[in-house]
Parts: C-alpha cells; structure tokens; sequence
C-alpha cells in the first residue's frame, strides 16, 4: 500500500467538484427531457430519410437509451463529485476517487452528443448533420482529458515531474483509439442499422458497468488514506475502455 498524502496536489479538485456536481445534475436534467420528447416525437417517413422501412423507428429506440445511460451517469458522477467536494481537507485521494467517479460523467457527456448527432440526421439536413459529427468528435477527444486531468496533476505532484509524461502517455492512447474508431467510421461508412444491434449492446453494457465499477471503486478509496500501487494500470485501463466504447459508439453512426 503507498500512501498518496505524502503529497499536495495543485490543483484544486474539492472546488472543482463543486461546479462539476451542479452541472452533472443539470445534464441529467437534460437528458431525462430529451428522452420524454424523443419517444413523443413523429418521425419522418424513412423513404424521405433513405433509409428502410422500420430503422428510424429502430434509431429513435437506440437514442432513447443513449439519453437514459446519459442520466444514469450524469446522476451517480453528481453523487461522485458531491463526496470529493465533502473532503475536509484537498488530499490526492480525492484525486482519485473524481477519476473514478468522473468516468460517468465523461460517458455519459459522449452519449448526449451521440443522441444529438442521430437525431440530427433523422430531423436536420445533411450540412448540419456534418457539424454534428464534428463537434462528436470533438467533444470525444476532450472527454479523456476531462476524466484525467486531475489524476494527472496527482501524478505529476507526487513524483515531482518524473512522470509527467508517462501521466499523458494513457490520455494520448485513448484518443488515439477514439480517432481510430471516428477513422473507421469514415472509411467504412455507415454499417447496417440492424446487424450492428449486437455493438450497440456491447456499447451499452460496457458503460453501464463503467459507471457503476467506477463509481464502487470511487467509495473504496474514499474510506481509506491509501489506494494500492497497481494505480498507474488502472488508470491506463480505465482510459482505454472509455476508448473503446467511444470507438463502438462511432461505429454505430447511422
């Protein structure tokens, strides 16, 4: 066991998780609306869409559950963040435990752009529907550094700079994998709507049990002074499942 209060962090995550508590909750708020309307809504005939009979009601289905996970994370991080910003004092275990506890919150950030982007191509024309796989991608290579960049600031504090760059090695990874999978997407075009069904369960599962594993381990560090040393793995595992399921998520694009 190493014990992670032999050093001060600089930056702030009690302050922060303040902020990041209040917006989580708002992004619930956002998504559980979202749901409401997108089950209301009337859909335009697929022949106008160009696509077969059936898939727009099959793609509304997918985005209602995108905007669900969405909720789903958006409250258990607004829990997260509510149990750093209750730190007595700014330990590098609080570090920590917002990487853990944040995964939600960057899945569930991607899963809201995700809703939007294929709602766009159901309602929008096509130029529009452009600038939202843009800002997709965007917002997807962001959501690694959002889910590190205070453990790194951990890393870089306790080691005085020796890790540094082993800190950003696992963020460069993951968007390395998040661009592979946008690449893909575009290389390959839009896979069938029905026989991806099995990929967007995988998606769905994976996050679910992302935020939950998360969110669990988030309340084990937090009872303790000390996490184990296997804490660098970790955080390259972590990092790189959130890759992967951002890439899945790109496959999926209608």
């Amino acid at each position: 066991m190493a014990d992670l209060n032999s050093s001060r962090p600089r930056y702030n995550v009690r302050t922060a998780a303040q902020s990041q508590s209040n917006i989580a909750a708002v992004l619930a708020g956002f998504a559980f609306t979202a749901v409401v309307l997108v089950v209301q809504t009337q859909l335009p005939s697929a022949v106008s869409l160009g696509l077969l009979e059936g898939q727009p009601q099959l793609l509304r289905g997918r985005v209602a559950i995108a905007f669900l996970i969405a909720f789903f994370g958006c409250i258990i991080s607004a829990f997260m963040f509510s149990v750093v910003a209750g730190e007595q004092e700014v330990e590098p275990r609080s570090h920590i435990v917002a990487f853990l506890g944040g995964g939600g919150f960057s899945i569930s950030t991607v899963f809201i752009f995700w809703g939007v982007v294929v709602l766009s191509r159901l309602f929008l024309p096509p130029d529009a529907v452009h600038i939202t796989y843009v800002a997709l991608f965007a917002i997807s290579l962001l959501s690694a550094l959002l889910l590190s960049y205070s453990y790194i600031d951990y890393l870089v504090s306790a080691h005085q700079m020796l890790l540094q760059k082993d800190s950003y090695r696992s963020v460069v990874i993951c968007m390395v994998i998040v661009t592979l999978g946008a690449a893909t997407r575009w290389v390959l075009g839009p896979q069938a709507i029905y026989s991806a069904a099995i990929f967007f369960n995988i998606a769905v599962y994976s996050s679910l049990a992302f935020v939950v594993l998360g969110a669990t381990a988030a309340l084990y560090v937090s009872e303790g002074d000390s996490i184990p040393l296997f804490s660098r793995i970790m955080r390259d595992l972590w990092l790189g499942v959130l890759g992967i399921i951002i890439s899945l998520l790109f496959l999926l694009l209608p």
